[in-house]
């Protein structure tokens, strides 16, 4: 991670090609029948205990990301010959929408045909976080609609961007509490 602070804004940049946070395959776009591939496909390794297929009945993808991404890059282990696409979704706090300006770079006629990136505009703007199986991060959805494809990483493209505070689910005691009272026009140690 780097960051870049000029007195009147910080930004951080993770780069290019950082670990996803989690990913989960799913049978639907309701993101049905939920299997958490992250372990698989974390990692660079590319033994058959750790790739994934996307495709056949389980051909949507949710990837979760710690900040809003501008692209991914799919390593392909086994390529996919079936003539198909693949759409690209992010979540906007009330559903999954298209991302703009999808340039899929593993596609040379069938999606996930090759190694390479599938990049978008931002959506540092526009993209919320999304609570889904116990994890609270921005949320992707991929969707291949037709063959299948084995996937051995994935990795994403985080623009530069201020940094963002995403709560991990843990209840705190709060250090000190005050209340003013305006009968004792003073504060209390509560």
């Amino acid at each position: 991670i780097r960051d870049s602070c000029n007195g009147e804004e910080v930004l951080v940049w993770n780069g290019e090609e950082s670990p996803v946070a989690s990913v989960f395959t799913t049978t639907s776009s309701a993101e049905a029948n939920p299997i958490d591939v992250t372990e698989k496909l974390i990692n660079s390794r590319t033994d058959s205990s750790n790739i994934v297929d996307i495709g056949t009945s389980r051909d949507y993808m949710t990837i979760m990301t710690l900040r809003p991404v501008q692209g991914f890059k799919f390593y392909v282990k086994t390529p996919n010959a079936s003539a198909s696409s693949l759409t690209v979704s992010y979540w906007n706090g009330s559903a999954y929408a298209a991302v703009s300006s999808l340039v899929d770079n593993t596609d040379t006629g069938p999606a996930l045909a090759q190694t390479g990136t599938v990049t978008f505009t931002s959506t540092v703007t526009t993209a919320k976080l999304k609570h889904f199986q116990g994890r609270y991060l921005y949320a992707y959805q991929i969707y291949l609609d037709a063959g299948n494809a084995e996937i051995s990483e994935i990795t994403c493209d985080y623009p530069i961007q201020t940094p963002t505070n995403i709560w991990d689910g843990i209840y705190r005691t709060a250090i000190q509490c005050q209340l003013y009272t305006a009968t004792a026009t003073s504060w209390e140690d509560y």
